[in-house]
């Protein structure tokens, strides 16, 4: 990738991350989420999934949204492959949606909320490939995100094996 091509990437990535966090759960008053993760690894696509809950319907479902990261690379693979796309370039997300069995769901959601970590772990970690991790969640009045790359600091390992859990039951779904 040319210089010029790296800066574009390099939007094209903030962009994406921005959209993957806003999250696409339904802009509908009676529609909330409960919880976010995200799976973000060095060379593949990033995965978000949002837990929500239909207040009128009373039925939870999960939104998932992937970021094509291949897709896009491929529109800068060289400065000609690059003049066939648009400027500016507007990443490559799919968006899909899943019912939610709510059992399943309230589980999920009263684990989430029964976890005790530290606010600030020691951690003294580093590398350069991996994956990321966050997880977030907004109740109105407080919120939180929460973010590790590749091994969870120890104090955060109870936020992990969740997570890893929950991942692991979403992924079912497609």
């Amino acid at each position: 990738m040319e210089e010029f091509q790296q800066k574009e990437w390099s939007e094209l990535t903030k962009h994406a991350m921005e959209r993957l966090r806003k999250g696409n759960t339904p802009d509908l008053a009676r529609v909330r989420q409960c919880f976010q993760i995200l799976v973000m690894p060095s060379f593949e696509d990033h995965v978000s999934w949002e837990v929500c809950h239909d207040d009128k319907a009373e039925a939870y479902f999960a939104v998932c949204s992937i970021w094509r990261v291949g897709t896009d690379v491929a529109k800068l693979e060289t400065p000609i492959v690059r003049l066939r796309h648009p400027r500016p370039l507007f990443p490559t997300i799919e968006v899909e949606q899943f019912p939610l069995q709510s059992e399943w769901a309230e589980i999920a959601i009263a684990s989430l909320k029964s976890l005790s970590i530290s606010a600030m772990p020691d951690s003294k970690i580093i590398g350069l490939d991996g994956t990321f991790y966050e997880l977030a969640f907004d109740a109105g009045f407080f919120s939180a995100r929460y973010r590790w790359w590749s091994v969870p600091p120890f104090r955060w390992r109870p936020l992990d094996d969740w997570f890893q859990e929950t991942l692991s039951s979403l992924e079912k779904l497609k």
